[in-house]
């Protein structure tokens, strides 16, 4: 199956495919260290989560490029709450 760059990954997945901790990942998105990748915290839990798009650039050492029309709402979300 192929990884969908437009969704959003659970934290601690995408760490391991970035094959460091994530607590690292953590720290290095905090500290500026990955351009354009941030976390996204959702629910009453707070379970983190990375835009799969940009944290694919990063591992692949590519700029960030976004969709001309961004969606206003993340569909993702609706399915989360």
């Amino acid at each position: 199956m192929d990884l969908d760059p437009a969704r959003l990954w659970k934290f601690d997945a995408a760490a391991q495919l970035a094959g460091v901790s994530p607590e690292l990942l953590a720290s290095a998105i905090a500290h500026g260290d990955l351009p354009g990748v941030a976390v996204v915290s959702l629910g009453p839990r707070k379970v983190r989560f990375v835009r799969a798009a940009p944290f694919l650039a990063w591992l692949d050492g590519r700029p960030v490029v976004w969709p001309r029309s961004t969606p206003a709402v993340d569909l993702c979300v609706d399915l989360l709450t």
